[in-house]
C-alpha cells in the first residue's frame, strides 16, 4: 500500500511541476508578446507622430504658397488701378479763424502709405483790362510738414491746417483799397503718396475758396451756384495752380 501511496505522489509531483513549468513559459511568453507589441505600438506611434509633422510642415508650406499667391494676385489688381483719394469734407468746411480739420479718405483699393501734404495759400487778383496773378503768402516749405504713415482701402485719416500766423496779411491785402479788382483767398494742397502694391508715387491736388473770417472753405465745383462777381473764375484760378477738377 505504501508503494502505491509513493507512486501516486510521485505522478501527482511530475504533474505539478510540469503546471508550474508551463505557467511559467506562459508568463515568460506572455511577457514576450506584450514587449513585442509595445515596441511595435511605440514603433507606430512615433512613425504617426513623424508623419503628423511632415504632414503639418506640408500643410503649412502650402497654405503658405497659396497665401503668397493670393497676395502676388491682389498686387496684379492694384497695379491695374489708379489710385483714388479726396480731400472731405469736399462741400464745405467749418472751423477757426485760420484753423481747420480736412481728412483724406482712400476709395481705391491699394493701401498708400509715405503721405506727404503741401499748403499753399494765396489771394487772387483780377481787373477787368488785366490777367489774374496769384499772390503768395505764407512760408514756402520744399518739405512736407505734415506726414501720414499709411492709410487702408475705404479708410479716412484726418490733418489739421494752420495759417492763422499769416491770415491777417492775406485779410489785409484782400480789403486793400489801394488796388482794383477782385479777389479770392485760396488754399491748394498737394498729396504725394506712394502705392505699396508696387512703390509708384502719385500726386492729388485740392483746392478751397477761403472765406467767411478765414474759418470757413468751399469749393465752387461742389456747389450749385456762381460767385457774385463776373470776371473772377475760381476755375481759372485751379488751371493757375495746375489742378484738374
Amino acid at each position: 500500500m505504501n508503494e502505491k501511496k509513493n507512486k501516486f505522489n510521485y505522478w501527482e509531483a511530475i504533474t505539478t511541476i510540469a503546471a508550474f513549468i508551463t505557467m511559467i513559459w506562459t508568463i515568460h511568453y506572455s511577457n514576450k508578446v506584450y514587449r513585442e507589441s509595445n515596441k511595435q505600438f511605440r514603433l507606430n506611434l512615433e512613425n504617426s507622430r513623424k508623419q503628423f509633422i511632415n504632414d503639418s510642415i506640408l500643410n503649412i508650406k502650402q497654405l503658405n504658397l497659396i497665401e503668397k499667391q493670393l497676395y502676388l494676385k491682389q498686387q496684379e489688381v492694384e497695379i491695374t488701378q489708379e489710385p483714388i483719394i479726396r480731400i472731405t469734407p469736399e462741400t464745405i468746411v467749418k472751423g477757426e479763424i485760420g484753423k481747420l480739420d480736412l481728412f483724406i479718405k482712400n476709395f481705391g483699393i491699394s493701401i498708400i502709405e509715405n503721405i506727404e501734404i503741401f499748403d499753399d495759400y494765396f489771394v487772387a487778383l483780377t481787373q477787368k483790362k488785366g490777367p489774374t496773378i496769384l499772390y503768395r503768402f505764407g512760408p514756402f516749405i520744399t518739405i512736407a510738414q505734415i506726414k501720414i504713415p499709411s492709410i487702408n482701402s475705404n479708410e479716412t485719416k484726418g490733418f489739421k491746417v494752420n495759417f492763422k500766423d499769416f491770415y491777417k496779411q492775406m485779410a489785409d491785402f484782400y480789403c486793400s483799397t489801394e488796388i482794383e479788382g477782385q479777389r479770392m483767398m485760396v488754399a491748394r494742397y498737394i498729396i504725394r503718396f506712394t502705392r505699396k502694391a508696387d512703390g509708384k508715387r502719385f500726386e492729388y491736388k485740392k483746392a478751397f475758396i477761403i472765406a467767411g473770417n478765414g474759418d470757413t472753405f468751399f469749393d465752387t465745383n461742389d456747389r450749385d451756384f456762381k460767385l457774385p462777381f463776373d470776371y473772377v473764375s475760381f476755375g481759372e484760378i485751379k488751371r493757375m495752380l495746375n489742378i484738374d477738377e
